[in-house]
């Protein structure tokens, strides 16, 4: 949860930070749970809820907020008319998904006016929200999430005791991936070019991790008979959730993202600084986190061919795909490091109270 990410690393370098949520949330749950951060939170939340648009403005009043950073934009119909009733803070909306639909109406027209500035996490997603969005240029930028550099280090954890923990054999090779089960994110294409690799190179093991949701639950029964139909049910295995990701991909040897799309890919740049050879596709942001053949490799998604001959290509050769997988790190290291992510907001910040 990028918000709660955020929000904990501003904080540890000294900056006031609240968070706002649903109660209930897996947000404000996990704030809970911790009690690291202060929280507020407003039931009964929805579009042009004139009640939930009254609660905000006075906790932004009474609590003297400078700055309301949103992370959806369907906050922005509570948010923007709740900042006009109250101290009127800057309002600062990060983009985490690709817009797709035309928001030039005079609705939104409205809403995006009052926006100090829109941050999008990819130049592939800033283009889309312009094209989508009432937004002048330079009232837009982009700013890469950012990866915890001292949770996500390789020195941390024990490979083999990793291994074990996830019920692994410490000798076979591990190909995995992590994320939602869902038809976009590629999980067929990865369990049949899966197959291809077996047919050259047996002694693999290849991880599923992630759960579906309801929407998902057929979807990832069909994987599992696809597993069992083609007779891989001991070279693969569904993990279920994973909570400790660091501690997960300590035990791969290979990730792969299949996805047809991501806005970003926030696990692959885990992976990297994991010191991990990755696979991404050629689809939305991953191409601005991976450059092929040079920290990774690329391949078109859907195309199960295409991605069975990449995973082939780092397993037969182990310099590639350490070579690969040290210039990966280095990369996250330079441009992709949480700490960087959270100087470069507060820089933003700075900026938007010295306009106020």
């Amino acid at each position: 949860m990028y918000p709660l990410v955020l929000s904990r690393a501003l904080r540890e370098r000294g900056n006031d930070v609240s968070v706002l949520a649903p109660p209930g949330s897996p947000l404000a749950r996990e704030i809970l749970q911790r009690g690291d951060i202060p929280l507020f939170t407003i039931s009964g939340i929805k579009y042009i809820d004139l009640s939930a648009i009254y609660r905000i403005a006075r906790l932004i009043s009474k609590q003297g907020i400078n700055i309301v950073h949103l992370h959806h934009s369907s906050d922005l119909w509570l948010v923007v008319p709740a900042s006009l009733l109250s101290t009127g803070p800057g309002l600062l909306f990060t983009s985490q998904m690709s817009s797709v639909y035309n928001k030039k109406d005079l609705f939104h027209r409205f809403l995006y006016r009052h926006i100090d500035l829109a941050i999008a996490i990819t130049e592939d997603g800033r283009r889309k929200m312009l094209q989508s969005c009432p937004l002048p240029p330079d009232r837009t930028l982009t700013l890469h999430y950012g990866v915890d550099l001292n949770r996500f280090n390789p020195s941390l954890y024990n490979r083999e005791k990793e291994r074990i923990r996830f019920g692994l054999d410490g000798k076979e090779r591990v190909v995995g991936l992590l994320g939602r089960i869902d038809p976009w994110k590629g999980q067929k294409e990865f369990l049949l070019a899966s197959e291809k690799v077996l047919a050259v190179l047996p002694d693999i093991k290849f991880v599923i991790a992630g759960q579906s949701d309801r929407e998902n639950k057929e979807y990832e029964q069909e994987l599992r008979g696809l597993v069992q139909k083609r007779g891989m049910g001991e070279k693969v295995i569904f993990t279920g959730f994973i909570k400790d990701t660091p501690s997960f991909l300590s035990c791969l040897d290979l990730f792969v993202m299949p996805s047809y799309h991501e806005a970003f890919g926030m696990v692959l740049i885990e992976a990297m600084a994991m010191g991990i050879p990755v696979i991404g596709t050629k689809a939305g942001g991953v191409p601005e986190i991976i450059e092929d053949g040079q920290n990774g490799l690329l391949v078109p998604p859907r195309e199960v061919d295409s991605l069975a001959e990449a995973m082939k290509k780092l397993l037969f050769s182990k310099i590639l795909s350490m070579d690969l997988a040290r210039r990966g790190r280095e990369k996250v290291k330079e441009r992709f490091s949480l700490s960087l992510h959270t100087e470069r907001i507060e820089e933003i910040y700075d900026l938007l109270l010295r306009e106020r």
